[in-house]
């Protein structure tokens, strides 16, 4: 009597072990645990090197606060769907990534608004608005591609979905520079560059010396940093995701 073949395991149980669903049981606590220990790991990053102690200038403050900022675009705009696209899908897409999404834009604006303070980096509002708007529409985009990988686009290998959403977060600094090497309109140049959550507190509080001011911002920087909410007018018309349908990657 021949022994029978082994029976192989599903493919999530390889992955994520017998339950499936455990690394999403503490959600989202596990989800603001991690978020804020990287948020303290970046201040501590950007400002380690000023001391803790005494007060300093502006002009040494500033770069550190504005490296702060891209960092938490970095978290944003790459690290938290990097994260979730190593996860199985959640029941209810929307919902979920909706929710990461709260979680995330919270905190990075809290973080903003104490940087912008006159005490701090003292910005004008109108820079620290910029921030923010940049902010708030790379999550919701963000948000709204991991919604419809996993509600309409699983067949797709997940590295794949996470190079297109790399490249859009990269799109626009990458443009930017050859643009400003070619000596495009600064208008352009600078519209570039706020079209990514990494770039856009760099261009945003930039020196503007031959202004006479610290920073500045005009119309064509808020309307970059919107314009990536365009995508997400249509991702989220995406049918809902089936409840327990495992996404290997």
């Amino acid at each position: 009597m021949y022994p029978s073949p082994p029976v192989e395991e599903p493919e999530y149980i390889r992955l994520y072990g017998r339950d499936r669903w455990a690394h999403r049981r503490g959600e989202p606590r596990l989800f603001i645990v991690w978020w804020t220990f990287y948020l303290l790991s970046a201040s501590a990053l950007s400002f380690g090197g000023m001391g803790f102690i005494g007060l300093v200038g502006f002009e040494v403050y500033r770069p550190a606060a504005v490296i702060l900022l891209s960092m938490v675009g970095i978290g944003m705009g790459l690290l938290w769907p990097m994260v979730r696209l190593s996860q199985v899908a959640p029941s209810d897409t929307a919902g979920s990534f909706a929710l990461d999404a709260f979680v995330l834009v919270m905190p990075a604006l809290v973080v903003l608004a104490a940087q912008a303070m006159p005490w701090m980096a003292g910005w004008p509002a109108s820079v620290g608005l910029s921030i923010g708007v940049s902010f708030v529409s790379w999550v919701v985009l963000i948000a709204s591609l991991l919604h419809v990988y996993f509600a309409t686009v699983r067949t797709l290998p997940r590295w794949v979905w996470m190079l297109v959403m790399l490249g859009l977060v990269l799109a626009g600094p990458i443009i930017a520079a050859p643009a400003a090497a070619a000596g495009v309109s600064p208008l352009v140049v600078e519209s570039l560059l706020m079209m990514s959550p990494i770039t856009a507190p760099f261009e945003a509080a930039r020196d503007r010396l031959s202004l006479g001011v610290t920073a500045q911002v005009e119309t064509h920087h808020f309307i970059a940093a919107a314009s990536v909410l365009v995508i997400p007018l249509f991702a989220w018309l995406s049918p809902p995701s089936p409840r327990g349908t495992s996404h290997p990657a």
